[in-house]
């Protein structure tokens, strides 16, 4: 990559969609923000949510950016909505594992993909550091 000041950086159609993809994020993040303000008690709710769509904003501008505190932040990003993600499905596992065999096949199909996710998350913020400056 052509490190001179003049130079534009190579962007592939890849990250270009993972950052159109980030600011669609933070665009719903925002407008549910504005929805839980709405709310009776919604206030601190809402207020985690606009915090959380302005770091998705910022980790797109930086992604787009190629600079690595834009990686950074989709690591971080990545890594909470995955703590998330898989507590959600083991969760619904406790209440599957007692139901058919299809709902708790599904339930252990659930589980084993919500930890393969922060693989692939992983993975991605490598590639994209070694790309970035």
């Amino acid at each position: 990559m052509d490190k001179s000041p003049g130079s534009t950086p190579h962007r592939p159609a890849t990250l270009i969609a993972l950052c159109v993809g980030l600011w669609l994020i933070s665009l719903m993040l925002s407008t549910y923000s504005l929805w839980l303000l709405s709310l009776p008690d919604g206030t601190l709710w809402a207020l985690l949510a606009m915090g959380v769509a302005i770091l998705t904003t910022a980790a797109g501008v930086g992604l787009y950016r190629m600079q690595r505190w834009g990686v950074v932040l989709f690591g971080i990003l990545g890594a909470a909505g995955s703590v998330s993600h898989i507590a959600n499905a083991i969760e619904r596992f406790v209440t599957l594992y007692n139901a058919d065999t299809g709902s708790a096949i599904s339930g252990i199909i659930r589980v084993i993909g919500a930890f393969l996710i922060p693989f692939i998350i992983i993975y991605l913020v490598l590639i994209l550091w070694r790309k970035t400056q």
